[in-house]
């Protein structure tokens, strides 16, 4: 990883942790970082992390791991705890996208434009401190190792980006064939790390009790049902259609597993990254507003190789692009007049509609013919 990378990195860390400064110094931790530190305090008391709530928080649901991990953060009182939570998430953030892009003072207009929407749609996740920003930047870094032939590094850090929050584990399996050796043993490593590091913290007998725990937590809040879901089922459903929003569920998992999991296509990482991100999305009964920081790479990658496209449909894919940003992200923003027309009067389900324009713009680059593909390396 070169020294310009984590140059890029840090400037961009810098510049977005200060637009959220003012009020994370304000607000402190909330309920969801309240219950990363319920979780990771009753972890280091060898108490089950997996009971009940305390008061403030919500039901912890991650793994020993992240509890073990999270223990770091704890130690600092709420405004900094805050602070120090959101400058992490950026940095991992970003570390991922300059992997894969850089700014230069050339750049081009279009990957400055798709970075301001990046940062729109990171700055809504890390100030309701979430760690979605954390994995989207550990999975990019990941697939960046795993393009460059660092194979044992990209499994040990996809598999721990997994284990920390399971919506990675589509790209670990995606790249498991054909077999790299090396990428195997690094998703060993990384299941050993995650499953036997916080055996030395709680005793190999607290530890097996934990997971448990945790696996029995996964299963009840997949069934879980929450207000504000915005997959594609749901938001569907919202509008009246259940039967309509479930075949058109089961219609994005279909044809985004179909073009992930293709062994003889060559891959483009740009749009089979943004197709697994968008498609998570739209699939997972746990996607909120929060969540859609998934999308925030996709303005980056599916602009940088439009730009390139040489083809007819440069145009229309153009298009489908930036509909989706808006639609999900701009129409957010407090720059938009909510006068002329506000998002939240349909319970944010704009998102859903943006993120499934940028899955079929996705889909349409990653199906044309291969003599106009741009490659995404090729701008890194």
């Amino acid at each position: 990883m070169s020294l310009q990378i984590v140059r890029q990195a840090f400037l961009l860390t810098i510049v977005t942790w200060l637009m959220v400064v003012p009020r994370l110094s304000s607000e402190g931790i909330n309920i969801v970082t309240r219950t990363y530190e319920a979780g990771a305090n009753r972890f280091w008391a060898n108490e089950n992390p997996y009971r009940l709530p305390i008061e403030g928080g919500d039901r912890y649901e991650y793994s020993p791991f992240f509890a073990m991990f999270y223990r770091l953060f704890t130690l600092l009182g709420g405004q900094a705890q805050a602070l120090l939570w959101a400058a992490f998430n950026l940095a991992v953030f970003w570390l991922g996208i300059s992997c894969w892009c850089r700014l230069e003072r050339a750049s081009p207009w279009w990957l400055i434009l798709t970075m301001i929407a990046a940062s729109m749609e990171l700055n809504g996740s890390v100030l309701y401190q979430q760690i979605n920003a954390c994995i989207v930047g550990m999975t990019l870094t990941a697939l960046w190792l795993f393009q460059k032939k660092n194979f044992f590094w990209a499994g040990l850090l996809i598999t721990i980006a997994t284990n920390i929050k399971p919506l990675p584990g589509i790209f670990a399996l995606a790249l498991l064939f054909p077999i790299q050796i090396r990428y195997w043993l690094g998703l060993f490593a990384g299941s050993a790390i995650t499953l036997l590091v916080p055996a030395l913290i709680v005793g190999f007998s607290n530890d097996y009790f934990f997971h448990l725990r945790w696996f029995e937590t996964l299963g009840e809040t997949l069934r879980l049902v929450r207000p504000g879901q915005l997959d594609i089922a749901s938001a569907i459903e919202q509008l009246g259609f259940p039967t309509l929003g479930r075949f058109a569920q089961l219609g994005v998992a279909t044809i985004s597993l179909v073009l992930l999991f293709n062994p003889k296509k060559e891959k483009q990482w740009g749009t089979w990254c943004s197709l697994g991100l968008c498609a998570i999305l739209l699939v997972s009964s746990r996607s909120e507003s929060p969540s859609y920081v998934l999308l925030a790479p996709t303005y980056v990658f599916i602009g940088q190789e439009i730009a390139a496209h040489k083809g007819r449909f440069r145009w229309p894919f153009a298009i489908l692009l930036l509909s989706g940003v808006f639609f999900a992200t701009i129409c957010f923003n407090d720059l938009w007049p909510k006068w002329l027309w506000n998002p939240h009067a349909r319970s944010n389900l704009s998102k859903t509609l943006g993120a499934s324009l940028v899955w079929l713009t996705a889909v349409g680059l990653t199906t044309r013919k291969a003599g106009t593909r741009p490659k995404l390396e090729d701008f890194a």
